[in-house]
């Protein structure tokens, strides 16, 4: 285990009050309430930008919270130190999804695709159901793997035929 850092109580308040948000969103989550989740969500993501605006990137401090109980601050630490410990945080939300602790199990499965391969239609990308004008097929790299992207300034989108009933 790491040991506990000394002198640093701004970071400390800031893991305290990220578990905090962290426990809000799970119980949002049992509740099937989206605001409240939401905000904790906004919140944590400003947090983690002050962490990573410290002098040193301070966001190596939420591996303290990989040994969690509960398993939505796990899941919210691991996605959010991915950058700094990938394969740590990986197994992290892999035995979350192995565990099968719902309902961060079904967020969980997500967030391992997304730390695993990348983005499937972030910024600048375009969701299937365009066409290409000339047909063919852009090959791009994310995240280290070779996938097909239709390229944005050359796609078209596919004209959908209403269903004779629902027109």
């Amino acid at each position: 285990m790491m040991t506990r850092r000394k002198n640093n109580a701004p970071v400390d308040e800031m893991l305290q009050r990220f578990i905090e948000l962290s426990l809000t969103q799970d119980e949002a989550l049992l509740y099937l309430e989206s605001g409240p989740y939401n905000r904790a969500y906004m919140k944590i993501k400003k947090l983690v930008e002050e962490l990573e605006a410290c002098p040193g990137d301070q966001r190596h401090a939420l591996i303290e919270l990989f040994d969690h109980d509960n398993p939505q601050v796990r899941l919210n630490a691991a996605k959010h130190a991915h950058p700094l410990y990938p394969d740590k945080a990986i197994q992290i939300v892999q035995s979350i999804v192995d565990g099968r602790a719902l309902p961060q199990e079904v967020y969980a499965k997500d967030v391992l695709s997304f730390l695993m391969y990348g983005p499937r239609f972030g910024e600048g990308r375009k969701p299937p159901g365009g066409t290409r004008t000339d047909g063919a097929i852009c090959t791009e790299k994310v995240w280290g793997a070779e996938t097909e992207v239709q390229s944005r300034s050359s796609c078209k989108p596919v004209r959908r035929q209403s269903h004779r009933a629902c027109r």
